[in-house]
């Protein structure tokens, strides 16, 4: 008798909740994003006080951000610290999720989740689902035949996206193991959304626009590139292009990836 919830023979149900749990990975990603964004921006509006002196905050992962600014400080290394670091931080978060994603493969490859106990109810199946893939991530964690690297070319097959990736996971090790100073040359692509009136891009706002004009947008790239020991320096605007590419574009693309083995 097969007891596993992976069997070729898995039913739809069990397939929506996985379905499911997939949604509630990317979506606890985008949420921590999204607030360690927001505390960046906290500290950059305070760090543009030059009579600002303290402010402490808590990140997602629970340290605390203390930024003192004095009088004399130069406001633009603060600042360059302050995205340099919420770039790390997110992206930490995104290779939580991609640890999330990586137990599901894993589970899937090793025939399933093997059921030790009857199960009742579509509640009591997504319990048992959430402790047992829980305990099977920290051993993904541990297991050091995943790299950052590896668990990318496990998880997309996109050249784009996995350039992408590899490249924030370079600014990542950068910033954390070297104080920001490029370790290998990097060469980081973006993606943004760019305002439109007719075929010109919009530069800033407020801006006039004539009756009969159409407003659009266009999804655009950019590119930074970054030499060996060259000083990694990124603005607000760049973070949330980052932090898009991710939530818009690499998010799905993974979730995507996992969603089409499992529904096999």
């Amino acid at each position: 008798m097969d007891n596993s919830l992976f069997s070729d023979g898995m039913t739809k149900k069990f397939a929506g909740t996985v379905s499911v749990q997939i949604e509630n990975y990317l979506k606890k990603f985008l949420d921590k994003a999204a607030h360690r964004f927001y505390e960046m921006r906290v500290i950059l509006r305070a760090s543009e006080d030059t009579t600002f002196t303290s402010l402490a905050s808590k990140t997602p992962a629970g340290t605390v951000v203390d930024l003192r600014v004095a009088e004399t400080a130069n406001i633009s290394d603060v600042i360059n610290k302050q995205t340099n670091l919420c770039i790390a931080d997110i992206f930490e978060s995104f290779i939580d999720f991609m640890n999330d994603l990586l137990t599901i493969l894993i589970v899937q490859n090793e025939g399933g989740i093997i059921v030790s106990r009857p199960l009742n109810g579509e509640a009591e199946i997504q319990d048992y689902v959430n402790e047992y893939m829980e305990r099977k991530m920290k051993d993904v964690v541990k297991d050091r035949r995943y790299d950052v690297p590896k668990k990318i070319s496990v998880l997309t097959p996109d050249y784009e996206v996995s350039n992408f990736l590899n490249a924030l996971n370079s600014v990542r090790i950068s910033v954390r193991h070297y104080d920001g100073i490029a370790k290998d040359d990097i060469t980081l692509e973006y993606s943004f959304l760019d305002l439109l009136v007719g075929q010109s891009t919009i530069q800033s706002l407020p801006i006039m626009v004539d009756a009969g004009e159409n407003i659009g947008i266009r999804l655009s790239t950019k590119t930074i590139m970054f030499r060996k020991d060259e000083k990694l320096s990124f603005n607000e605007q760049e973070v949330q292009s980052i932090l898009f590419t991710l939530q818009s574009i690499s998010g799905p693309s993974l979730a995507r990836t996992v969603q089409k083995v499992i529904s096999k």
